[in-house]
Formats: C-alpha cells, sequence, structure tokens
C-alpha cells in the first residue's frame, strides 16, 4: 500500500508538473533576422548545403577519399559568397557577416588541408572549426518574415 501511496503521488507531481512545467516555453531570446520570403528560403537552403557538405567531408574522411572529401569542402569555401542575394547583407549584422565569412574560410581551410595530406585528426579538427560558427549563429540569430 505504501508502495501504491508513492506511486499515486510521484503520478501526481507528474502531473502537475507538466500541467505547469511545459505550459510556456521560454521566450525565444535571439535575435531576430528579418528576411523576405525568397531570402529566407535561399538562406535555409544554404544552411542545408553547408550540412550535407560537411557530411559529405566526413563521409569522405571516413571511407579515406580525401579528393572527394576537398571537393565538398571547396565547393563551398570563399567562392560560395558570390551567390548570396545581394539584399541579405544589408539586413545583417557585422557579426553576422563575420561568422559567415569564417565558415566559407573554415571551408577553403578545410579544403587546404586535405591538399596538404593533413592528417584525419587535423582535418576534422579544422571541420570542428567552421561548425562553431554554425552553433554561434543558430544561438544568436532566427530567421522571420520581414514586415
Amino acid at each position: 500500500m505504501k508502495i501504491a501511496s508513492v506511486g499515486a503521488l510521484f503520478f501526481a507531481s507528474l502531473s502537475l508538473f507538466a500541467a505547469h512545467g511545459f505550459a510556456e516555453e521560454p521566450a525565444d531570446a535571439r535575435q531576430t533576422l528579418a528576411l523576405s520570403s525568397s531570402e529566407r528560403d535561399w538562406v535555409l537552403g544554404d544552411m542545408r548545403g553547408h550540412l550535407a557538405a560537411i557530411t559529405a567531408v566526413v563521409s569522405a574522411l571516413s571511407q579515406g577519399d580525401f579528393e572527394t572529401a576537398r571537393k565538398a569542402a571547396t565547393e563551398n569555401g570563399m567562392i560560395g559568397l558570390a551567390y548570396v542575394p545581394k539584399t541579405i547583407p544589408a539586413k545583417t549584422s557585422d557579426i553576422w557577416k563575420e561568422w559567415m565569412r569564417n565558415l566559407h574560410m573554415g571551408f577553403d581551410a578545410v579544403a587546404d588541408g586535405l591538399a596538404k595530406h593533413e592528417t584525419e585528426q587535423q582535418v576534422l579538427q579544422r571541420v570542428g572549426g567552421l561548425m562553431q560558427n554554425c552553433v554561434a549563429c543558430h544561438a544568436t540569430y532566427r530567421i522571420v518574415n520581414a514586415p
């Protein structure tokens, strides 16, 4: 009987916590980046492309295919900044622009390390460094629809 009472108390408190603890999500304190629908679509697609490139680099490295990894990194290097829609930079902060440059330079650094035959560990350290830009940006910004 005592165990049943403890169990009932546990479930009662759990449901009370669920009703009050999860009812309100904390406000998203990240800075907003107001973009048009087409700009938003471009940015989200670009981010997916970066994630796919990182996946391609890591997958190729795991198979010892340094040339495929180098190609995936090169395609997302500084050359990628040429494709940013001209309207987006005016809507972003200097820190956002810096992180984007660092991201693309990070891809170039990965490609350079692969071209110089760095070890897998060295290349993965470079990948980790460029991904820090991704984490910092996602922790700082969220995209909203422009008014």
